[in-house]
């Protein structure tokens, strides 16, 4: 045998959930999540929180338990990217069910852990707080975390199926764009 040892090649199910892991990896890594936690650190920070939270302490711990939590899960999300960075570079020996396991993980873990909880907690200090304003404002943000849920999870079905191509992919990738965009452009005074 001359050269090195080749690897086996890659089934075209693995082609192609890895190229639907790329872009899916990049908008939750580079854009959703540094998105969702700016909006987390500016709405703990908000004048009418702080005002909120100075009145009611019940309220300040909810919150102050959900920043602290999300800030938790995030890091826990930096450590799983490098697991699945490792499942789609080309060297990596895998089966397209280890893959589709890994996202289903994934994106259970940024519903189940992330989404879940603000959700819970907004609920809780909607709740809870007498000011219209900031009634409408969680109402609001509730309302987009439970749309980026639901995106969330049709594209970790789309993730899995081979039937679904890169086009049916990116559209579903684009509406979750779209979602936590307008997460992003939500703001309380």
């Amino acid at each position: 045998m001359t050269g090195g040892a080749r690897l086996p090649p890659s089934t075209p199910q693995i082609e192609l959930l890895r190229a639907k892991s790329k872009p899916l990896k990049k908008e939750l890594f580079s854009n959703f999540l540094p998105i969702l936690s700016q909006y987390l650190q500016s709405f703990n920070h908000g004048n009418s929180i702080t005002e909120i939270k100075s009145k009611n302490e019940l309220i300040k711990e909810d919150i102050d338990w959900g920043v602290e939590s999300f800030n938790k899960d995030y890091q826990e999300l930096n450590k799983l990217q490098d697991h699945l960075e490792f499942l789609n570079a080309e060297e990596t020996i895998v089966t397209d069910d280890e893959i589709i396991q890994e996202f289903n993980e994934f994106i259970g873990f940024i519903n189940g852990h992330l989404l879940d909880n603000l959700v819970m907690i907004f609920s809780g200090v909607k709740d809870g707080v007498e000011d219209q304003q900031v009634k409408v404002f969680l109402e609001t943000s509730i309302n987009s975390l439970k749309k980026i849920t639901v995106t969330l999870k049709l594209l970790a079905s789309s993730f899995a199926k081979h039937t679904n191509g890169l086009e049916s992919f990116q559209k579903l990738l684009d509406i979750f764009k779209v979602n936590y965009d307008s997460l992003a452009e939500l703001r309380l005074r």
